[in-house]
């Protein structure tokens, strides 16, 4: 719900525009930095659900 509203795009599509972005400049990215960023998908992915439940316990 929250995903939609915010129309944020997370998950694989930002790591697959990242290497775009890399591999069209030359860059390689590294790994560790590649993990962080899936971790922090998955922190803001928390985030939101979380935010999708308080939204539902509130009576409207």
């Amino acid at each position: 719900m929250a995903k939609k509203q915010l129309g944020v795009r997370i998950d694989e599509e930002v790591l697959k525009e990242w290497h775009t972005f890399c591999s069209s400049h030359g860059l390689k990215m590294a790994d560790h930095v590649e993990k962080a960023l899936k971790n922090y998908i998955k922190y803001y992915e928390g985030m939101l659900n979380s935010v999708d439940k308080k939204f539902m316990k509130q009576p409207y």
